[in-house]
């Protein structure tokens, strides 16, 4: 990577919404520089290479896509209920539970 490129990628790092941008270029930037190292010989140049980086190079910018909407996510309203439910519970048998063990079983 040129200090020209560096400077340009890192320029929009302090921008929140262009970070997304920031690193679709540098996944840009990656592939083409395997592509290249691949007509270079640095990497074996065959279909089944470049199919195999293009493929992960895809599945990675998805995971990237997946993220967002992972935190994003509610929780569903039965399960908060449920678990609700099940504190309230631990909490009033663990009253009877520290009875003996408070020593004020006679």
């Amino acid at each position: 990577m040129t200090r020209a490129q560096y400077v340009c990628l890192v320029s929009n790092l302090s921008d929140p919404t262009n970070l997304c941008q920031s690193q679709d270029t540098a996944m840009q930037w990656i592939y083409v520089r395997i592509i290249q190292g691949m007509k270079e010989g640095a990497f074996p140049n065959t279909h089944a290479m470049e199919q195999a980086c293009t493929a992960n190079i895809l599945r990675l910018v998805a995971t990237k896509g997946t993220i967002a909407d992972t935190i994003d996510a509610k929780i569903p309203l039965a399960y908060a209920q449920f678990v609700q439910i099940v504190v309230d519970t631990f909490l009033l048998i663990s009253t009877f539970g520290l009875y003996p063990t408070l020593g004020l079983w006679r």
